[in-house]
């Protein structure tokens, strides 16, 4: 149990060097540029969707480094991998929610078209509580 990843809202708790991890690859736009929350709206979105083939190559990289991909979803896509290799994929193991990973490792024309790699934030049901 070397590896640590995030149960709750912050609170590291160690975990098996095997158990899978997901984050967020957020892709540039069309343009470029990163993606700004007043620009993300359904009369934008279409415009600013990243060419398929720049989808199918960020794909490609992640699964052949390892990782299980997600579908895209808008400007999008999902990544899953034991610790050991986000460690070997970006130099850092697991991020608290919310923190992007570095993306200096990730090869020019796989970092020119995406704005980031975030770990997600744990699902907020609500007040009260659940069991």
């Amino acid at each position: 149990m070397a590896a640590a990843r995030l149960r709750g809202s912050t609170t590291l708790a160690p975990v098996a060097n095997d158990e899978a991890i997901g984050a967020i690859v957020l892709f540039r736009t069309a343009t470029g540029h990163r993606p700004n929350a007043g620009e993300l709206t359904a009369d934008h979105i279409e415009a600013l969707l990243p060419p398929a083939d720049v989808v199918d190559r960020v794909a490609a990289f992640f699964s052949s480094s390892g990782f299980d991909v997600g579908r895209p979803v808008g400007l999008s896509m999902s990544i899953v991998a034991p610790p050991s290799t986000y460690e070997a994929t970006f130099g850092v193991g697991p991020r608290p929610p919310g923190e992007e990973y570095p993306l200096d490792r990730l090869p020019h024309e796989i970092r020119d078209v995406v704005a980031a790699v975030t770990a997600p934030a744990p699902i907020d049901f609500g007040p009260g509580s659940y069991p």
